[in-house]
């Protein structure tokens, strides 16, 4: 059974009962897009099976190695994001989201005038009203 070491990004294709052994050094997402394909990744990483539209998240380094079963399988390596990517995604996410005004005061502190401006007086406290 011949085993190829590689890291490459495209799509893996392997035929039932063929290997690929990669080496993982940063977290990687396994998307599996056809067949069944076994997972084993060394030093306790993981043991797993995925079938077609399962994702894997590792977030170790060691040695995966991928085992097609049951036919052809065909499937992907993706570089998951860093920790600042992920933290920016989630403070852009954070942003978009309207702030829900609820009871009297937020509806004064939030009043906005007929031109559609807020009245920051009522936003900031007296100390730093003053900067402005």
């Amino acid at each position: 059974m011949p085993i190829s070491f590689t890291n490459q990004t495209a799509p893996l294709c392997l035929e039932e009962g063929r290997v690929h052994a990669v080496r993982l050094q940063h977290p990687v997402r396994v998307r599996v897009r056809c067949g069944l394909v076994w997972l084993t990744v060394e030093e306790g990483g993981a043991d797993v099976w995925l079938s077609p539209g399962r994702d894997f998240d590792f977030h170790g380094r060691g040695l995966a190695v991928f085992e097609a079963v049951k036919g052809r399988a065909e499937f992907d390596i993706l570089p998951l994001p860093g920790p600042l990517a992920r933290a920016a995604r989630v403070l852009r996410g954070w942003l978009a989201r309207k702030p829900q005004a609820t009871g009297p005061a937020a509806a004064d502190c939030c009043a906005a005038g007929e031109q559609g401006a807020l009245r920051i007086s009522r936003l900031l406290p007296r100390g730093l009203i003053r900067w402005f």
